[in-house]
């Protein structure tokens, strides 16, 4: 094994992962997952990090996106007969990653990129 991650922090979370994705080189890898009605993106290399590193280094997704001045609710909720989490991400290039998640209450898809260098959209 060359390194390890865990994905949600509440033993009780409900926790639904897309497939792990990669850069062209196969350096940077990047994940998107739904832990009960949030998003979040997580951005890692080849190295096990500390619960910190993580945590400081991990996009809330709900938080970025703005209805009224305020970030997403947490009202998503996926489908169990779905392995899929009505979400996704992909590599642009190595410092920019193309986001995509569905908010059920709204029924609105909101797709954006996320530079990881200036941690923006």
């Amino acid at each position: 094994m060359t390194f390890e991650e865990q994905i949600g922090g509440d033993p009780t979370s409900y926790i639904k992962c897309k497939e792990v994705e990669q850069n062209q080189h196969g350096t940077e890898f990047c994940i998107l997952y739904f832990d009960d009605g949030r998003w979040y993106l997580r951005k890692f290399g080849k190295v096990t990090r500390t619960r910190k590193e993580i945590a400081d280094d991990e996009l809330d997704i709900n938080a970025i996106i703005k209805y009224d001045g305020q970030g997403l609710d947490n009202y998503t909720m996926a489908n169990e007969e779905f392995p899929d989490p009505f979400g996704a991400c992909c590599f642009v290039n190595d410092t920019t990653i193309f986001i995509g998640v569905f908010h059920n209450y709204t029924r609105t898809h909101h797709h954006f990129f996320w530079d990881c260098t200036k941690r923006a959209v």
